[in-house]
């Protein structure tokens, strides 16, 4: 089973290189991010071309999060637990369905948080906090599940090309690095990293100052699996070369292959 996650950066601008990616890749699921658009208008063509089931916790202009799967969802939930009040489109989970199992897909845009000096930054600790609030009691219950999305989060120095331009960042922070490392103290794997551990991948490029050109990237795209998928992982990567196509996201789309039972 394919299972890709992609920062799309407006779901409707990059509708051709959203068709053309499936075409040539043919995923069984797509989380995606950074949808920007209101669930009415999600252009629910494009799924259904390719035999998708989508599920949409969209927001006008920014944010915006759907689950595309060729195999039906269960329990769909669009809130993060914690805070009523959170009205940004960031979470979305579902239980998907495959054979005789089901696999908790969670998938998240997670805030970026800067300026640091800022209630931005307060907002994204706190989302983070209630994230693993929720992952925790997934493990406390031994559930199979996959936590996916644009973290918005460097995990170490390997990830990025140039560390000293990011110190200042809510993405490197010493505090935000650290709960990415309670994600995987809990028993998570990050799937990219288990598979390549040695090797410099980026996931995010910027638009500006050529950063493609030069590999001026960093690694904020993460799969983290549960211990009995993390058993069934049969491949990991980084689609970098989506990132050189027309019009592409300044996000490169993240696989996974794992197999099913």
């Amino acid at each position: 089973m394919r299972i890709v996650s992609w920062n799309i950066n407006s779901i409707r601008a990059r509708a051709e290189n959203f068709t053309d990616f499936c075409h040539r890749v043919a995923p069984d699921a797509i989380c995606l991010q950074e949808i920007k658009c209101q669930n009415q208008d999600f252009p629910h063509h494009l799924s259904d071309d390719y035999g998708f089931n989508a599920y949409v916790n969209g927001q006008k202009s920014y944010n915006g999060v759907a689950i595309l799967s060729k195999s039906p969802l269960e329990d769909v939930s669009l809130i993060l637990p914690g805070d009523e009040a959170d009205a940004q489109a960031r979470f979305i989970e579902g239980r998907l369905i495959v054979g005789r199992s089901a696999i908790r897909l969670i998938n998240g845009y997670f805030p970026n948080g800067n300026p640091i000096a800022s209630g931005k930054y307060e907002y994204k600790i706190s989302w983070l906090r209630r994230l693993l609030s929720l992952v925790k009691e997934a493990m406390k219950n031994h559930e199979d599940f996959i936590l996916c999305g644009d973290f918005n989060i460097i995990p170490e120095e390997i990830d990025v090309k140039n560390p000293q331009n990011w110190q200042n960042d809510a993405l490197f922070q010493p505090e935000v690095r650290q709960i990415y490392r309670e994600f995987l103290y809990l028993g998570l794997t990050d799937a990219v990293r288990s598979l390549h551990p040695e090797q410099a991948i980026y996931s995010f490029w910027d638009y500006q100052g050529g950063a493609r050109r030069k590999n001026d990237g960093i690694r904020i795209d993460h799969f983290l699996l549960s211990p009995r998928l993390a058993d069934r992982l049969i491949a990991a990567e980084v689609i970098d070369t989506e990132r050189d196509t027309e019009k592409a996201s300044d996000h490169a789309p993240v696989m996974i292959e794992i197999q099913t039972p």
